[in-house]
């Protein structure tokens, strides 16, 4: 099974999909609905133009980075300590940071309900350094919804706690 990707020129855009013509239907349902609310100017450019058969690639492994809310850095985290790595798929990686894996869950749990036409839309970190709007196809979703979380869960519970000692004992902070 091939996985595709909409090259755009939006660095936190991604689109994948398993048949070219869902991207191409997708962008099509947005650019209908901009339409049809008569607000074409606030389209985004992935939208704003038309997408041809050739601006979708194969790709070999699709990547989502799921990071909500505040972030805990300290001088020794690199990025691959600060996420954790879920391969789903054989051709799939989801990045979820600890302090976000409550929200991952709850996440997973509305997915079915962010299906837009035949693809998922996943909008991530919200205007923070991760921020993205991803599109998947109904294969990666159902493998997200599915996958077991229970040793993440337990770790970052144990991470935040840790976290909220080390603030509670910091020295600098009245708490």
């Amino acid at each position: 099974m091939s996985l595709y990707k909409l090259r755009t020129e939006e660095e936190n855009v991604n689109i994948y999909s398993r048949e070219r013509k869902d991207i191409i239907d997708l962008v099509t349902f947005y650019q209908q609905q901009a339409i049809s609310a008569d607000n074409s100017l606030l389209l985004a450019h992935w939208v704003r133009k038309t997408s041809t058969l050739e601006e979708i690639d194969e790709v070999k492994n699709g990547i989502l980075y799921f990071q909500d809310g505040p972030i805990y850095f300290n001088k020794e985290i690199d990025k691959e300590s600060f996420f954790r790595k879920l391969n789903v798929t054989s051709d799939f990686t989801v990045y979820v940071n600890d302090e976000s894996f409550l929200a991952f869950e709850i996440f997973r749990r509305m997915l079915p309900q962010m299906k837009r036409k035949n693809l998922y839309k996943v909008q991530t970190g919200g205007r923070g350094v991760f921020a993205s709007l991803n599109f998947i196809p109904h294969d990666v979703a159902e493998a997200i919804r599915s996958y077991d979380l229970s040793s993440y869960l337990e770790g970052s519970r144990d991470k935040i706690l840790s976290m909220k000692r080390k603030i509670r004992n910091h020295p600098n902070l009245n708490i």
